[in-house]
């Protein structure tokens, strides 16, 4: 078994944390899987890795997005094109506030040195 699928089978029902650059890939894909053409900020991912995305976040029970995720990759859609963007937000917005989405969705507010400290945050590390 490879080290990643050791990770996944240890942690499989927990929680995941995601960077700003899968979230982001993950929402567009949600959203509208064309813009994997069309926008710059997801130009380096095909529909495929936002399949991928799908496929690993089923296998946990929670989605964990801290404050300064959520805060880039807002920044990162206001460069989407005008006409998308109003549409786009309360997509994001619905997803932030469905209480069916699996993983649920969970937001943590907490200093950067506890987040440093989470499991899910130290399994990162192992995979370098």
């Amino acid at each position: 078994m490879i080290l990643e699928e050791s990770l996944f089978a240890r942690h499989r029902g927990k929680s995941i944390l995601l960077d700003s650059n899968l979230l982001l890939v993950f929402l567009v894909g949600a959203f509208d899987s064309r813009l994997f053409g069309r926008f710059a900020r997801v130009s380096d991912y095909t529909l495929e890795d936002y399949h991928l995305i799908v496929r690993l976040l089923s296998s946990f029970r929670v989605l964990v997005i801290t404050a300064p995720t959520l805060t880039e990759v807002s920044n990162l859609a206001n460069k989407l094109p005008e006409r998308t963007k109003v549409d786009w937000f309360l997509s994001f917005a619905d997803l932030l506030q469905s209480e069916t989405q699996t993983p649920g969705i969970r937001e943590r507010l907490l200093p950067a040195e506890q987040i440093a400290e989470m499991e899910e945050f130290s399994a990162l590390q192992t995979l370098d």
